[in-house]
């Protein structure tokens, strides 16, 4: 029989999951500032095909090309998190029904997130890992 949660494994869950709802919330509105404001410095992205973006003004531009190039409806599936010291490790699958700007047959994905957050010094997380899998 495992140990109850501390106060403090508490409160860290709590940030952790303010901070997937603001994750969320700027990807569903294409809020590139929301979503910069939560990515580490240092955040890495793989995407399926191997492309590799390194910092924040990468993963940024990255995501508002695709926001410019297609209307997406996202749904995301409960995540699992596993917190470890400075870094927690959330698993999900988001599906996405894309459509061109231009009209098109809706395109509909599902993707399987592997997200790293890490704390920062000042106590809170950031997503510092995004690996995007085919699911």
């Amino acid at each position: 029989m495992g140990n109850p949660p501390s106060a403090d494994m508490n409160a860290e869950a709590a940030k952790i999951s303010a901070l997937k709802k603001v994750w969320e919330a700027a990807v569903t509105a294409s809020d590139s500032e929301q979503l910069s404001a939560i990515l580490a410095d240092d955040v890495v992205a793989v995407h399926m095909d191997g492309r590799c973006l390194r910092g924040k003004d990468e993963v940024k531009a990255d995501f508002m090309k695709r926001w410019n190039l297609f209307d997406s409806e996202l749904k995301f599936s409960p995540a699992d998190i596993l917190v470890r010291d400075k870094w927690a490790i959330e698993t999900s699958v988001v599906e996405r029904t894309a459509t061109g700007m231009h009209g098109g047959a809706p395109i509909r994905s599902k993707i399987r997130l592997l997200i790293a957050l890490a704390q920062q010094a000042d106590g809170s997380w950031k997503v510092a890992r995004i690996l995007a899998l085919a699911n």
